[in-house]
């Protein structure tokens, strides 16, 4: 039996099924993967979810009043793409990132004008960055190579210097709680892409749904995207980023 053709784990399902209509009764709480319900609804969901949300609902993070970027900025916010390792790996099984287990990865910190933006830029840096500064900042990405790439076709475009960019990578990583249901995942599952944008929301007080975008691939989660300003505050997506999966659910494989 292929991984598509596997039953979801129902108490995942369950759990993100009660986020959708704990959100319609405006609960600010993620619920845990392994809440059980039963197949009633929204009203018998209600209160259990709101004790849940008494314990789990997390402090807001304090706005950064630092700068990720030199002032002017040639750019104007950043995108934070987080990817579902497990999804990357399936298609790719031999990336260096696999095989660890890893659930979201950042795939990259971007530099973005309000339409569009900018990459593979010129600049007096050192294209070619030390062995020892990736290794620094590999946990990242659970790959030098992909470090590397992002340095040359989106850090050369900030202004800043690779350990500075790098810098500014972990600091928006640290920025966005990731909801403890995806944080914990360990199997196979089959969601609404809503699902997940309301889960990060809820884990983060002070987004909005303009500013995080969730991309599909193959009928897979691809990557959350979060826009954030020029200090990693959370801030509305310029229109091009907007563009949520169309998919009605998508396949979120175990990590591995």
């Amino acid at each position: 039996m292929s991984r598509r053709d596997k039953p979801a784990d129902r108490s995942v399902l369950m759990a993100f099924g009660a986020l959708i209509m704990a959100a319609a009764f405006g609960l600010s709480a993620w619920l845990e993967g392994d809440l059980s319900l039963s197949e009633g609804g929204a009203p018998n969901a209600a209160p259990e979810a709101e004790a849940i949300a008494a314990q789990s609902t997390p402090a807001p993070r304090a706005a950064s009043d630092r700068r990720y970027a030199p002032a002017p900025a040639p750019f104007d916010y950043y995108v934070l793409a987080l990817s579902w390792s497990p999804s990357f790996c399936e298609r790719n099984p031999d990336g260096d990132q696999c095989g660890q287990g890893r659930r979201f990865t950042l795939h990259g910190l971007w530099p973005q004008y309000e339409d569009g933006y900018p990459q593979d830029c010129a600049t007096d840096a050192n294209r070619r960055v030390p062995g020892s500064l990736l290794r620094e900042y590999q946990d990242l990405t659970g790959s030098r190579g992909l470090l590397a790439h992002q340095w040359r076709k989106h850090g050369s475009c900030t202004g800043l210097s690779a350990e500075a960019y790098f810098d500014a990578s972990r600091a928006a990583v640290e920025r966005v709680a990731v909801p403890e249901p995806l944080a914990k995942a360990s199997r196979d599952a089959r969601l609404d892409p809503r699902v997940v944008e309301t889960a990060f929301m809820t884990a983060n007080p002070g987004f909005e749904r303009d500013g995080v975008t969730i991309t599909c691939r193959s009928g897979d989660l691809a990557e959350v995207r979060v826009c954030l300003d020029l200090s990693l505050n959370p801030r509305r997506c310029g229109a091009d980023v907007r563009a949520d999966c169309r998919s009605r659910m998508v396949d979120l494989p175990a990590p591995r």
